[in-house]
């Protein structure tokens, strides 16, 4: 069927329209196309307007003005064209395109595109015989001109009759917007003819009237035969209709019609009519020598005998003719058959008759061509009706046993079927089974397997292509050197089942009978069936395949659930091989184990027909046997038939037929093969792989699992012993623990995170006056007996949470109410993340200690209190002799007891301080003060000491140093102790910084040194009285070792603290910090 894009120079058809939407479907398009193609484009409009035109052209996305504008498109009404000078002349018209075809070439376009609505001639009918004349030319003209055109004609407003004319001289019609090779097409002599004649009847005046009138009704009669065959699609009825049209208007003797079987070289006639009596010749050869009736056939023209005798291919019969006219029935030059008549009379056909005949013959033409069409399309319709039914049908097939009789029963519906066979290819064990054979209409079953043949089947499988032998069947075989298998046929036609280009079977039918029963026609049709059954096959076989392998999952999943509570590995081995044997009904199956060590496969247990044959222990090494090759390649072997298989070894077991052989592996390591046998070929297929390669992997894990349990139940008894040991170590460690906790002298206490008692030893028990079992649970603040204490200790809480150790003194109180002092030492139990879980403090009662202290303190005050009077006394007396005349050494050792005097009262009044403040009795009286005052007057008042010294000495304050409470005389005496150590410890030209600081809730006094620096050794004592490390000696600073006690002494009276860092060689930094 022709298409719009197809259409080029010299092209001319018809469009028969009935709404604008059927005019605008073709006309835009066809306009679009030759604006593209750079072709000058006329549109002559009747009925439409100049703007409608525009809008299609708009509405297709394209602005015609550009190309009104350069004059490649151009609109004209029909009364400028068509009826040029007040009438229509088909000359003039000829003309006009020829010049407008030759301006536009000269203009650069390539050709010239016309379209044109015919409506104007129904204004002023110019008859038929114009517009055929018009159209006749305009044929003749397009055939040599670079020029193509569409005539339009609105089928509601044009009379059929006319219409038929029109369609007689365009062999391209449209309808709407599709497009058509049109059958009703007559040649151009035979229009020729036809116009010669109207226009002969037209201008010729001179013919009689009863000749004319005689003509006209034969005319009339004969067209309105053709206008009735339009509407005829029984080829029967044509052809009979055709020849009692022929002998009754004609008035012929006699009139035959006859068909023409191509394919069978043969004339047959279908249609006749005699004056008299029939001729008994209905057939005739189409290679017939002495056949008037074949000749023509076999040219396609016309042959008329004036007088038979004289030609020798005339077959004269009873009838005694004398004179014969046979025509050709083509369309396109395709021979339908031939029309023939006859008279008694010589020379019995005149013009006219000839004329009218030919008419006649054409319209009979074009009336079976258009039968054969329709035929033809309504075989077609039926063929897809059946097609479609037969999809449908298929699709609701799951079994290839069904799907092959449904196939059967919808391709009855389009062939010939009485022997029928549906076969299916298995390209792995190149095998055939044929699931279908119908012979003479019966099934036969069951199945037939067939291996390496060499028949039909088998070659349309090889060649991948349909396969037609209409007949010589048995010749056609040795041709192709195929073996004949059963009854020889006399037709054969046989299609490849084809899936993604796979052939998985063939499709056959025959016929025992009638040679040529099958043709390209069947053949296209069984291929199309072919194509669906193909599909429907694949779907069901992959359903079966899917449903086998869903089964034998289903049992693999039996089997795993019942061997996966075995944890021994010999009883796991055995359970599996027997329980794959009962529910896959294998002949034999058995387990290999993979020995890594020797690289050997080691049998462990078999179980099936064949079980006891090969002996426990027996090796195989790897690419031995198909055993050795699953293992060595980590892959699947299946060899359905064993003697096809090289790698096949039979040790112990020869009546094998098939073997399965799958590796068993775990997380890519093997662990053994998994061996399967049978005593016949080919009963494995792929759910067998499929289905023992996920069992395999499952007893992978079983046997891992196994191994591992049993490495377990050994490690748990080791583990086990072990643990024994160690809890009897730990008992007697514990134990041990417990005996020196029992027997230490100091409290030892465990408490919570909150500070509740969780453990106490006996000394903590016999300190405190209570159990553990009364303390358990709760707070040991209950053992404070101060209120001060109880504060300082909530300090305490709050660095051990930090993890830091704090150690403190304190008054506690007994159960029974008595007081006593006690040190505690607390560190924080730390967990694996590194955070306190715990606290353990040790409790020591200091109460004795702290007697002696006193009492101590009280000696040295009491001694400090006697001296004092002495010393006055001696100061006194140095005094008074100093006012004496001395000689030089009498002075000098006056100053020298003057100096140690100076001392000795220095050395009092520090131990009385001392005392007062460990006595709790030193003159108190805090008041807010900015420490950064303090300090300053501190410095100030040792800067002369310092550049004394040589010494420089500096003060860093920090600015906005919050407010402490504090008692301003023992603050300056903490800090002028600090400093003058410092001054006194620094060599000439060294440094001292005083800066103040602030931060954490604590106010800092920071002193720092260049000088010597303090050992190791010697940083745990220098708090003690009287200690003066060897920096004293290096320095000679004379002193009496109490001032930083005295420095330490204040900072606890202000709860506050003194803290030191110092590294030998680079001095020293002392801090004393005091709460906000």
């Amino acid at each position: 069927m022709p298409a719009i894009e197809d259409l080029k120079p010299g092209d001319h058809l018809c469009c028969f329209y009935e709404t604008e939407q059927e005019y605008r479907a073709l006309l835009t398009p066809f306009l679009l196309q030759g604006l593209e193609r750079n072709e000058k484009v006329v549109v002559i409009v009747d009925e439409q307007t100049t703007e409608t035109i525009l809008d299609y052209l708009r509405a297709s996305g394209v602005d015609p003005q550009p190309y009104l504008e350069r004059g490649q498109l151009v609109i004209l009404p029909s009364d400028e064209v068509y009826l040029r000078g007040g009438a229509f002349d088909p000359d003039r018209m000829i003309a006009f395109l020829k010049e407008e075809t030759e301006r536009a070439l000269a203009e650069g376009y390539a050709a010239l595109r016309v379209t044109g609505e015919m409506t104007w001639a129904l204004q002023d009918l110019p008859g038929c015989e114009r517009l055929v004349e018009y159209e006749t030319k305009l044929r003749e003209f397009f055939s040599r001109s670079k020029c193509l055109a569409i005539c339009q004609y609105n089928r509601r407003r044009f009379p059929p009759d006319l219409l038929l004319d029109m369609l007689q001289v365009h062999s391209i019609v449209a309808l709407g917007a599709e497009m058509y090779d049109n059958l009703y097409y007559r040649t151009a002599e035979s229009a020729s003819t036809e116009l010669r004649l109207r226009v002969e009847n037209l201008r010729r005046g001179e013919r009689s009237r009863d000749r004319a009138i005689r003509y006209a009704a034969r005319m009339e009669a004969i067209h309105a035969l053709g206008q009735s065959l339009v509407l005829t699609f029984d080829r029967e009825r044509i052809c009979q209709a055709v020849v009692e049209a022929a002998q009754r208007s004609l008035g012929f003797d006699v009139c035959g019609l006859w068909l023409l079987e191509a394919e069978r070289k043969r004339l047959v006639r279908v249609a006749h009519a005699f004056v008299d009596r029939p001729v008994e010749l209905t057939e005739l050869p189409l290679d017939a020598e002495r056949s008037i009736i074949s000749a023509v056939a076999r040219s396609g023209r016309p042959i008329y005998l004036p007088d038979v005798r004289k030609d020798p291919r005339y077959f004269a019969t009873e009838l005694g003719m004398s004179s014969e006219l046979c025509l050709p029935l083509a369309v396109r030059g395709k021979v339908l058959g031939v029309l023939n008549a006859e008279s008694r009379e010589l020379d019995g056909f005149d013009e006219e008759d000839r004329r009218l005949l030919t008419i006649l013959a054409d319209y009979a033409a074009l009336a079976l061509a258009n039968a054969e069409m329709f035929q033809a399309m309504e075989s077609h319709a039926r063929e897809l009706e059946a097609l479609n039914d037969l999809g449908r049908a298929l699709s609701s097939h799951l079994r290839v046993e069904e799907v092959a009789e449904e196939a059967y029963r919808q391709a009855s519906r389009l062939l010939d079927i009485t022997n029928f066979y549906v076969a299916l290819y298995d390209e792995e064990r190149d095998e055939v089974t044929f699931v279908l054979n119908v012979v003479e209409g019966k099934v036969d079953k069951p199945f037939v397997v067939r291996r390496r043949g060499r028949g039909l089947t088998e070659y349309v499988i090889r060649t991948r292509e349909p396969l037609l032998i209409p007949e010589n069947v048995s010749q056609r075989l040795k041709e192709l050197g195929v073996e004949p298998i059963g009854p020889m046929a006399q037709s054969w036609l046989g299609v490849p089942l084809i899936f993604q280009d796979r052939v998985i079977g063939v499709i056959g039918v025959q016929s025992y009978t009638t040679p040529r029963a099958y043709g390209e026609h069947e053949r296209d049709l069984l291929t199309a069936i072919a194509a669906q059954v193909a599909v429907a096959l694949e779907n069901a076989r992959l359903y079966e395949r899917a449903h086998r392998l869903a089964e034998r999952l289903a049992l693999v999943s039996e089997v795993v659930q019942e061997i996966a509570a075995v944890h021994d590995l010999d009883t796991l081995l055995r359970e599996t091989t027997e329980r794959i044997v009962q529910t896959f009904k294998y002949d034999y199956v058995a387990v290999f184990l993979f020995d890594p060590d020797v690289q050997e496969l080691v049998f462990t247990t078999g179980a099936g027909i064949f079980a006891g044959r090969t002996p426990v222990g027996f090796r195989q090494k790897l690419k031995e046997g198909m055993i050795g090759w699953a293992a060595f390649l980590r892959e699947t072997l299946l060899a359905n038939d064993v003697r096809q298989e090289p790698r096949y070894i039979a040790p112990y077991i020869k009546e094998t037929q098939a073997e399965l052989d799958v590796p068993i592996q775990y997380r890519d390591r093997l662990i053994g093969v998994l061996d399967i046998q049978s005593r016949q070929p080919n009963v494995f297929d792929e759910t067998d792989v499929q289905a023992m390669e996920a069992l395999a992997g499952h007893i992978a894990t079983a046997i891992e699992n196994a191994r591992l349990h049993q490495t377990l139940r050994a490690y748990a008894e080791e583990l086990e012993q072990r643990v024994e040991e160690r809890t009897a170590e730990l008992r007697a460690e514990r134990e041990r623990i417990q005996a020196i906790l029992d027997s230490i002298g100091e409290g030892v206490i465990v408490t919570d995170l909150r500070g509740r008692v969780e453990y106490m030893n006996p000394a903590a028990e016999e300190i405190t006056g209570y159990s553990i079992e009364e303390m358990r649970g709760h707070h040991c603040e209950i053992w404070l007996a101060e209120e001060a204490d109880r504060e300082r200790f909530a300090t305490m809480l709050e660095s051990l949470r930090v993890g830091r150790k704090w150690t403190g003194e304190g008054v506690f109180l007994r159960k029974d109410g008595t007081r006593y002092d006690a040190q505690l030492a607390v560190n924080p139990i730390l967990g694996p993340d590194g955070r306190s879980v715990a606290f353990v403090g040790v409790l020591t009662d200091i109460t004795h200690l702290k007697e002696l202290d006193r009492l101590k303190s009280q000696f040295i005050a009491d001694a400090a209190h006697e001296l004092r009077t002495p010393v006055t006394t001696i100061r006194l007396y140095v005094d008074l002799l100093r006012r004496e005349p001395l000689s030089e050494k009498q002075a000098e050792h006056l100053r020298m007891l003057a100096q140690e005097a100076d001392l000795l009262a220095e050395l009092v009044e520090d131990l009385l301080d001392l005392s007062r403040l460990e006595r709790g009795v030193a003159p108190f009286e805090p008041e807010p003060l900015d420490l950064n005052d303090v300090v300053e007057e501190v410095v100030s008042r040792c800067a002369k000491q310092a550049t004394a010294k040589g010494v420089t000495l500096a003060f860093e304050p920090e600015s906005d140093l919050p407010t402490v409470t504090a008692d301003r005389v023992q603050i300056q005496r903490a800090v002028s102790n600090l400093v003058v150590n410092a001054v006194n410890y620094t060599p000439a030209g060294g440094w001292v910084v005083v800066r103040t600081a602030a931060g954490d809730g604590r106010v800092e006094v920071i002193v720092t040194d260049t000088g010597y620096g303090i050992p190791d050794e010697e940083k745990g004592r220098i708090f003690d009285r009287f200690f003066r490390g060897s920096a004293a000696k290096k320095s000679g600073t004379v002193g009496s070792g109490l001032g930083l006690p005295i420095v330490r002494e204040i900072a606890g009276l202000h709860r506050g603290g003194v803290e030191v860092e110092s590294e030998v060689g680079r001095g020293s930094t002392f801090t004393l910090w005091l709460p906000v």
